[in-house]
């Protein structure tokens, strides 16, 4: 038998013979392979995977979660899960003779989780976490640890799973995506990361108790996280009652946020005051009225340097949005760069002319009707 060390299985679509072929090549050399890299859909019908597998990633469609043959996970550096049930529990990857006690990934520096996307739940919670408190250990709350992680990426979370942030992961970490997941209020309690080099969310709550969850993750994320060179915030809030007053984003540095109001504007950068860029998709436009005595020192604080507005607007509405603008371009003395739709800038031109004199960070202002894309994100690909 040839000695495979690394093989890479790819599909767009199930197929029963290739599948069949997929199934039969990983029951030959499943034993002996090292790096597992598979997009197709397949069951692994193998006893047991090798002792020096190091990178593993599977697409768990048909419930192959549950027939993974025994992973010896001491080694362990890769994990990518893709389409994973609502049924998936952390006891697959414990060993046959271990009853008790916690789930160690050794080696683990990176791991990916993509749940199936509104799939209902199958399990209670208790259920899935069963193995955590066995009815032979009462008492004990057995957990998974992460020593070496470097970076997480976890999306399309249900409200039910046994993933947990109150597990042991290392308090300062590389790397954490958090996307479509649903966000539970203490979703965060007790999670001992408490810095990373670069975070992402990308959120749309929604639903009668969305908000309490929502604030509770956010503000974990991009307040009490401390983040040194990346963070950003993509949410669409139509879903909920946006209160800005809710927010504590101190560490976000990046914002596109779809639909909120355009009174809700100038109270949320108060409350982000080191965000670097804003970007505000389909603004909902209420009635504003401008105001051009302000609290300078109030407003020292806010980082903003260049605001992007996008989205269509209907006529005889555009207007409503001027007025936040012109409010907050006198406010945000760092602000460098203002890109909006041309009939709002060529609205502001005169506005700026009329102000620049009594406002010197004016003089300077980029302004442009050509809508700059957000930061490339192909950095957070995993």
């Amino acid at each position: 038998m040839p000695n495979v060390a690394d093989i890479t299985l790819h599909s767009h679509a199930w197929n029963y013979t290739e599948s069949k072929f997929f199934s039969r090549l990983m029951g030959l050399y499943a034993g002996q392979l090292q790096r597992i890299n598979s997009n197709a859909f397949t069951d692994l019908a193998a006893p047991k995977f090798s002792d020096n597998l190091a990178h593993l990633t599977i697409i768990c469609n048909h419930n192959s979660i549950q027939m993974l043959p025994k992973i010896s996970i001491g080694k362990l550096a890769y994990l990518k899960l893709v389409d994973v049930p609502t049924n998936f529990s952390w006891s697959y990857f414990r060993n046959n003779d271990q009853s008790t006690g916690d789930t160690v990934f050794s080696q683990l520096h990176t791991l990916s989780i993509s749940f199936k996307a509104s799939e209902e739940a199958t399990e209670t919670q208790e259920t899935l976490s069963k193995w955590r408190n066995p009815a032979e250990n009462l008492g004990t709350i057995a957990k998974v640890q992460f020593p070496m992680l470097e970076s997480l990426k976890v999306s399309e979370m249900p409200e039910i799973t046994d993933l947990r942030f109150d597990d042991v992961f290392p308090t300062h970490m590389r790397r954490l995506v958090f996307t479509n997941n649903v966000c539970r209020q203490n979703m965060f309690k007790n999670c001992p990361i408490t810095s990373v080099d670069k975070v992402y969310a990308k959120l749309k709550p929604s639903g009668a108790h969305a908000a309490d969850g929502f604030y509770s993750c956010t503000n974990f994320l991009f307040g009490k996280l401390t983040s040194t060179e990346f963070s950003y915030f993509v949410v669409d809030i139509e879903g909920i009652q946006f209160r800005p007053e809710m927010t504590a984003w101190s560490s976000l540095l990046d914002l596109e946020i779809g639909r909120i109001h355009s009174t809700d504007v100038l109270d949320l950068l108060l409350r982000t005051t080191n965000l670097i860029n804003l970007y505000i998709k389909n603004a909902v436009c209420t009635k504003s009225a401008f105001d051009p005595s302000f609290d300078l020192d109030k407003w020292s604080a806010v980082s903003v340097q260049n605001v992007y507005i996008s989205g269509q607007q209907r006529s005889g509405v555009k207007d409503l949005f001027v007025n936040t603008a012109k409010n907050m371009l006198l406010r945000a003395r760092n602000l460098k760069g203002f890109y909006g739709l041309p009939s709002m800038v060529s609205t502001l031109r005169p506005f700026i002319e009329q102000f620049k004199e009594h406002c010197p960070h004016l003089s300077d202002l980029d302004m442009c009707s050509k809508y700059k894309p957000p930061v490339d994100l192909s950095r957070l690909e995993m």
